[in-house]
């Protein structure tokens, strides 16, 4: 089936199928490449829902399925993320910011977890972590714990937060081995008024200092 991919959290090989996951729209009319995204600002009213799609490839019977990734059917969500040592293994939890739980366009303004390898996981609540209006989070980054790395909760999930309200900004960490929607161990104040964005980057300094 057709669909426009935009962001790819990870993929594995499992019994003769290639299965990634990522996220994207259905096809439409627009005339651009961004679509209702362009111009000054994004026109939520006209932005179709991102969908986060499970895509899998038989590579014996060169065949292939397209649907909706389990326990995401109404979320929107982008810039999915899985635990950097995961990318190419079968993992179970992908983060993701997100707009809201009900399906519709909107500012990004929280963080959320999908269990994406759950048969049940649609039944259930998607666990999920919300400052508030006026707060717009970023792409997230999932930054290992220091050490040898055994399971997808040997991490945290940073996220740049801005608060338009006071006009500032806070880096948000996330310890992956608690609920997501215990809420941060810690917000990290920025000095200086950083302007809500869409992508960031981590990297390790050496034992006393990194960089997001």
């Amino acid at each position: 089936d057709a669909a426009f991919a935009i962001h790819f959290s990870h993929a594995y090989e499992e019994d003769g199928k290639v299965i990634a996951h990522f996220s994207g729209w259905p096809p439409n009319d627009s005339e651009s490449f961004l679509g209702a995204w362009g111009g000054t600002a994004p026109e939520f009213e006209r932005i179709p829902p991102t969908f986060l799609w499970r895509l899998e490839v038989d590579l014996k019977e060169k065949k292939s399925e397209l649907r909706v990734a389990k326990g995401s059917k109404d979320v929107c969500g982008e810039h999915l993320k899985v635990h950097p040592e995961f990318q190419t293994k079968k993992c179970t939890n992908l983060f993701v910011v997100s707009s809201n739980l009900i399906g519709d366009s909107s500012p990004p303004c929280g963080y959320s977890r999908l269990m994406i390898e759950d048969d049940g996981a649609d039944e259930r609540d998607v666990e999920s972590y919300w400052w508030g209006t006026r707060f717009f989070c970023g792409e997230p980054i999932i930054a290992p714990k220091a050490g040898e790395v055994r399971g997808e909760d040997d991490g945290y999930l940073l996220g740049m937060v801005h608060d338009a309200e006071k006009d500032g900004a806070f880096l948000a960490v996330f310890d992956l081995a608690r609920e997501l929607s215990e809420g941060p161990v810690c917000e990290i104040e920025c000095p200086f008024a950083i302007p809500h964005g869409l992508h960031g980057s981590w990297g390790g300094e050496g034992e006393e200092s990194s960089s997001f």
